[in-house]
């Protein structure tokens, strides 16, 4: 009968490899964001003799941190997204597989 049982759980396995990847990503996305939010510079560490160049450098840092943690938020969701969509896309195939098999079985039999 076509299709190996053996094949569809490699293949079901394989999903679920791959949103165990993306979900330890996640984890380590969140992990790098708490680290990241204890990286606060204050004005004093951009004081260069020119209170304006080290008020522009403090701001300028400032803007970047914020970038880097909005970047890091929005990847670790993404990521979460990604791991659950594989999980989704692993129910399906399996569903799609078990309907085609149920189908062969009523065209030809057992």
């Amino acid at each position: 009968m076509p299709g190996d049982n053996d094949d569809l759980r490699v293949i079901l396995s394989a999903f679920d490899g791959e949103s165990q990847k993306w979900r330890e990503l996640a984890t380590l996305m969140g992990n790098l964001r708490g680290v990241a939010a204890n990286l606060v510079l204050d004005s004093p560490a951009f004081f260069c003799g020119n209170p304006m160049t080290a008020q522009q450098l403090g701001k300028a840092y400032d803007d970047i941190h914020s970038l880097v943690d909005t970047l890091m938020k929005d990847a670790k969701t993404e990521f979460e997204q990604i791991a659950e969509a594989l999980i989704i896309a692993r129910d399906l195939y399996d569903e799609g597989d078990q309907m085609s098999a149920s189908d062969f079985v009523k065209i030809y039999g057992e």
